[in-house]
């Protein structure tokens, strides 16, 4: 399948494919013709050795306001000393909001954000992701302090992915929309053609 999608994603005018058993979802250019994309998919599909009517295709080719939003993140200390993290996600005008407890202290509350974000997406979704955080970490470069986020899909077929953001002031925040930068072009296809 990730040779299918490679050769998909190559063609003019389709920016991004998912593929599963039955449905493709092709992710266009707004300017594209679906009418011009379909025989070149098509004959795609015919050359490696799929059959194209066996696939349900979704060509989807405005997008760009159809993306889960980080609404806001608050940090609650509870009296055990511990951190509540709760993260607000936005999509179609509903936020939903995922809360995660962990130890105090500023690596600590990010991996916690980082980990509110993933149940918010979850909250959003419906169901779970089987989305693992890998690591949060703080970097600099180009001059810039970026926090970046390393997240594994077990599968099939597993799936490696990283979110980054440009760190403002707040850390934590940053860690929750380094999170969302990670998942939400994935994310976006899937809730706009369930």
């Amino acid at each position: 399948m990730q040779a299918l999608r490679s050769e998909l994603e190559a063609l003019a005018g389709i920016e991004r494919v998912v593929v599963d058993e039955t449905t493709i979802w092709l992710q266009c250019d707004p300017d594209s013709e679906v009418s011009e994309l379909r025989p070149r998919v098509h004959e795609v599909l015919k050359n490696a050795g799929a059959e194209p009517d066996k696939f349900q295709l979704n060509f989807l080719t405005d997008l760009t306001s159809r993306r889960i939003k980080f609404s806001k993140l608050e940090r609650i200390v509870e009296r055990s000393g511990n951190v509540k993290i709760r993260v607000s996600l936005e999509w179609n005008g509903e936020v939903k909001v995922g809360e995660v407890s962990g130890e105090s202290g500023d690596l600590l509350e990010q991996r916690t954000a980082a980990t509110a974000a993933l149940a918010a997406l979850e909250a959003v979704v419906g169901e779970s992701l089987g989305v693992k955080l890998v690591g949060v970490k703080h970097v600099r470069a180009f001059d810039e302090e970026l926090m970046v986020v390393a997240l594994y899909r077990p599968g099939p077929p597993a799936q490696r992915l990283v979110g980054s953001v440009s760190i403002d002031n707040d850390p934590r925040r940053a860690a929750a929309v380094a999170v969302l930068n990670g998942l939400n072009r994935i994310l976006g296809t899937y809730l706009n053609v369930r």
